[in-house]
């Protein structure tokens, strides 16, 4: 029909802005020749009209909606830039943190372990001291004992020898047993030399007075040589009551000290131990964040790219609005100057 023909015609004009007066050119001939009456023609352009714009109408609902699609793929595109924006913000505190925290577990390495040297020094010299000081008293103790053994062995010269009643008035005191006696002295005036003991100085004077009286059938004097190695032994069985009960103080403190110590060195390898584990943590923090940096960067380069193309296809289809509106002015200008020409060939 005639109608079909115009609307393929307008069709045709509407996709070729280019060939639209010459369009509507063949339009007005082929009305006239088909032999339409005016009115006919008239409403014939007036829905040709009504059809462009409606369907120019149509393109405009379909632009306000991809054009709102195309604005919220956009917003959405940028609020997750603006997500993984904030995750690198994130990350970038963990990083600051693992780094304050990395720098606080080396300083406590080093100082713990500054300090593990020092109390193994202390304790390598407590055990020294506590090694030097049992030695110490088991030499004194040994000559303490030395000189309690000279002592006896001097009490039973005179006891047994030297103090036995003279039977008659030629007898004398064998001089085997006073050369013995004497050699007993000298022998504990050599260990009292040796010791520097100051508190047997007055006891050893005595007796060796007492000896280098030579009197020794006189019973007075060995009466007072027995006493004086009497008190001389006392003396120094208080000397080894008191140097034992003043080391075992001794002792007790040192090793006190020395479990301190020791403790101490347990407590400074575990504070080192928990250091090195925090060493290796932040160093795992510092790397993850940094691998994650690396990730969410890349993303947001994708995403940034993605945008781009979103913000292309925007554009284009601005333009596309713009020549269709330009289109749809010059059909309208078109079909008015085609409707006039019309009007004025038809009788």
């Amino acid at each position: 029909t005639v109608a079909f023909l115009t609307i393929l015609l307008f069709i045709a004009l509407c996709n070729s802005k280019q060939t639209s007066k010459k369009l509507t050119q063949k339009l007005v001939e082929l009305n006239i020749a088909a032999g339409e009456n005016k009115e006919t023609i008239q409403m014939l352009l007036s829905k040709l009209a009504t059809e462009e714009n409606s369907a120019y109408q149509d393109f405009l609902t379909e632009y306000e909606l991809l054009k709102s699609g195309c604005e919220s793929g956009k917003g959405t595109i940028q609020n997750v830039v603006n997500v993984l924006k904030g995750d690198i913000a994130n990350l970038q505190v963990v990083t600051n943190n693992a780094g304050v925290a990395l720098k606080a577990s080396e300083a406590s390495l080093t100082r713990n372990q500054e300090a593990l040297e020092k109390a193994r020094k202390e304790k390598e010299s407590l055990t020294k001291q506590i090694e030097e000081e049992t030695d110490s008293f088991a030499d004194q103790r040994k000559e303490a004992e030395e000189k309690i053994t000279v002592i006896r062995e001097l009490r039973n010269i005179a006891t047994d020898e030297l103090l036995t009643p003279v039977q008659t008035p030629e007898k004398k005191v064998a001089f085997v047993q006073i050369k013995a006696f004497k050699a007993k002295v000298n022998k504990m005036k050599k260990l009292m030399n040796n010791s520097r003991d100051a508190i047997y100085t007055p006891l050893l004077s005595v007796l060796v007075s007492l000896v280098e009286n030579k009197n020794f059938t006189n019973q007075d004097i060995l009466n007072k040589i027995l006493n004086a190695l009497r008190r001389f032994e006392e003396r120094i069985h208080q000397f080894i009551e008191s140097s034992e009960a003043d080391f075992g103080k001794n002792m007790q403190a040192l090793h006190s000290e020395l479990t301190g110590v020791e403790a101490q060195i347990e407590s400074i390898l575990s504070l080192i131990a928990q250091a090195r584990s925090d060493i290796t943590e932040n160093k795992n923090d510092l790397q993850n964040a940094k691998e994650g940096i690396e990730h969410v960067t890349a993303q947001i380069k994708r995403k940034q790219q993605e945008l781009e193309m979103w913000e292309k296809t925007c554009s284009s289809q601005n333009v596309l609005k713009e020549r269709v509106e330009s289109q749809h002015k010059e059909i309208s200008q078109d079909q008015a100057k085609a409707a006039e020409k019309l009007m004025s060939l038809v009788h």
